[in-house]
């Protein structure tokens, strides 16, 4: 929160600042800002949410020019990611995995076809990590360590393969701790975060409770993640995930 405090002492005026210790912490979403603009309208210094984000942009990446961050993945082994990083999703690259992994059940040809069928943006695709290391566990996104990739799991599905039995009975969940730089963040994923940021500080500021532990919050690498960038891998197991609502 010492990066936060700079910041808003540099974004946001100081009658803002203190009005908003007036504020009830529950009423202050950071997708939006609603608590920050109604204030500044209350006082003549009406700003749009743009120009806040712009603001809060350019001052928390003079303090930040890169972030850490966790892949979930289920590899067999980690030598691939060891020698090439982690690489954002291509076609060439689905279909050297898809028949890595469900070569047994299909052939090349087949799935080749499956995959020109699919509905997929290439170019939109790039590494996603979460800044915590607890949300990848959850039963709501720990289909990333039940069975690895979601095209994968979506293309063993089109292919009446399943996804469950096939992918889930290969290699051991791991997060993959990195430190990305900042500019290969897609933009809209690290405003989301000083929003975030910077709307805890005022939480706290106002009375409510600090943040504790790492954001809850994902994050979208539009370039491959070089085995430099790698800091650690975090063995996992199966008895470490939840089963509720996984993917079947």
């Amino acid at each position: 929160m010492k990066v936060a405090k700079t910041v808003a002492s540099k974004v946001v005026s100081p009658q803002i600042r203190e009005a908003l210790k007036d504020f009830d912490p529950e009423d202050m979403y950071d997708d939006t800002l609603p608590y920050l603009v109604e204030i500044s309208e209350r006082f003549g210094e009406m700003i749009d949410l743009q120009e806040w984000e712009d603001n809060f942009s350019e001052q928390f990446s003079f303090h930040y020019d890169s972030i850490r961050a966790f892949h979930a993945c289920r590899p067999l082994d980690l030598d691939s990611y060891k020698r090439r990083g982690i690489l954002k999703l291509t076609k060439e690259l689905l279909l050297e995995l898809a028949v890595e992994v469900l070569g047994g059940h299909a052939s090349k040809e087949k799935i080749s076809r499956a995959i020109d069928e699919l509905d997929i943006s290439w170019d939109e695709f790039g590494v996603n990590l979460f800044t915590d290391s607890k949300s990848p566990l959850d039963s709501s996104q720990n289909h990333y360590l039940w069975c690895g990739s979601e095209e994968l799991q979506g293309l063993a599905i089109k292919l009446n393969l399943g996804s469950r039995g096939i992918l889930n009975g290969r290699g051991r969940p791991h997060l993959i701790e990195c430190v990305v730089p900042l500019e290969n963040v897609r933009s809209d994923f690290y405003r989301n975060l000083w929003r975030l940021l910077i709307t805890q500080y005022f939480k706290k500021a106002a009375g409510g409770r600090p943040l504790t532990q790492a954001p809850d919050f994902c994050i979208r690498v539009t370039e491959d993640i070089h085995p430099e960038m790698i800091k650690r891998f975090i063995p996992l197991s199966d008895e470490n995930l939840v089963f509720e609502h996984c993917w079947h």
